[in-house]
C-alpha cells in the first residue's frame, strides 16, 4: 500500500528518513517518511476493540467503504507512526493489515473530507479514539487507538487529475509495545557507554545473517537544530554490543557520508566476518 506520506522502497542504497538519509544495502527494506505535523491530540487509550486488526480492515472493506471508490489490489506493507502513552518518542510499525481505495476522476476536497469522516466514524463505532492528526492541503493522516489496536486513516486528493485515494491500516498495539521495548533495550545499552540520548522520533532497521544481527536506530533529535544521527548495534548469538554512531547521511550535511576511522575499525572487526561492512559504508 502506497501511503500519501510514506513510500515503502526496496532495493535502494540510500533512503531518506525524517530529515536525512541512512546508508543501507540493496537487500534491506526501509521506510521513507515525510510528515507535516499539527499539534497532536493527546489521549490515553481506554477502550478495547473486540475484533482483530485484520477483521477491522475486512469489515470496513466489505460494509463501510465509500460509494464510487474501488479497492486497490496492492498487498505491500503500510506504516503507522505512534507514540505510546508512557513513551518519550515516536516509533513506527509496518503492517500488512491495510487497504486502500481510489476514485479515478471527479474528486473534490469534499471527497477528501467525506473519506476522513466516514472512516473516522467507523473507528469510533469500534471504540477507538483519535490520538493524533497530520493535515496539509489535500492530504491527511489521522491515528486512532484503543487499549489493543492502533489504526491510521490516510487520504489524498490530486487536484490536477481530480483523483483521490484513502486508506486504512491497523496494528495490534502490543506490536508497538514490543518494538518500544526492543528499541529501549538498545538505548539503554548505548547509555551505558555514551551517556544520555534525547530524541523525538526513532526508526529501527534490522538485518541478520546466520548467528549475526545488526540494528540501526535512526534518530531525529528533539532539538531540530541538531543533526539527525544513527546508532549502530550488532549481535553475535544474541549478545548485543553498541558499535558506534554516525551522522545520518544527507546531501545537506557536509562529509556526512564519511565514516570515522574508529567506526571503520569497529565495523571491520574480524569477528563479524564482513557482515557489518555489507550494510554500513
Amino acid at each position: 500500500m502506497r501511503d500519501i506520506f510514506t513510500n515503502n522502497i526496496r532495493k535502494i542504497k540510500f533512503a531518506a528518513i525524517g530529515f536525512g538519509i541512512v546508508v543501507i544495502s540493496a537487500a534491506a527494506t526501509i521506510t521513507i517518511i515525510k510528515l507535516v505535523y499539527k499539534a497532536p491530540v493527546t489521549t490515553t487509550a481506554n477502550n478495547t476493540v473486540s475484533i482483530s486488526p485484520t477483521e477491522l480492515i475486512k469489515k470496513y472493506t466489505d460494509s463501510y467503504k465509500l460509494d464510487g471508490y474501488t479497492v486497490s489490489t496492492t498487498t505491500s506493507d503500510s506504516t503507522i507512526k505512534y507514540k505510546l502513552s508512557d513513551a518519550t518518542y515516536t516509533i513506527q510499525i509496518n503492517s500488512r493489515d491495510n487497504v486502500q481505495f481510489s476514485k479515478a476522476d471527479n474528486s473534490t476536497a469534499d471527497d477528501l473530507k467525506h473519506a476522513i469522516d466516514n472512516a473516522g466514524t467507523y473507528m469510533t463505532s469500534n471504540h477507538m479514539t483519535k490520538s493524533s492528526e497530520q493535515i496539509i492541503t489535500n492530504a491527511a493522516e489521522i491515528t486512532y487507538d484503543s487499549t489493543n489496536v492502533v489504526c491510521k486513516i490516510s487520504s489524498n486528493l490530486d487536484s490536477i487529475k481530480k483523483s483521490s485515494t484513502y486508506g486504512l491500516v491497523c496494528v495490534d498495539r502490543q506490536a508497538f509495545v514490543a518494538e518500544h521495548n526492543s528499541i529501549q533495550s538498545l538505548i539503554n545499552l548505548y547509555k551505558q557507554s555514551s551517556g544520555t540520548v534525547d530524541f523525538k522520533d526513532v526508526v529501527k532497521t534490522n538485518y541478520s545473517e546466520g548467528n549475526k544481527s545488526l540494528s540501526l536506530l535512526s534518530i531525529t533529535p528533539q532539538d531540530t537544530t541538531k543533526t539527525p544521527y544513527t546508532l549502530i548495534f550488532a549481535a553475535i548469538d544474541g549478545n548485543w554490543t553498541y558499535v558506534g554512531q554516525r551522522v545520518t547521511p544527507s546531501v545537506d550535511v557536509k562529509d556526512s557520508f564519511q565514516l570515522s576511522s574508529a567506526l571503520k575499525t569497529a565495523i571491520n572487526d574480524p569477528k563479524y566476518g564482513g557482515f557489518l561492512a555489507k550494510y554500513i559504508y
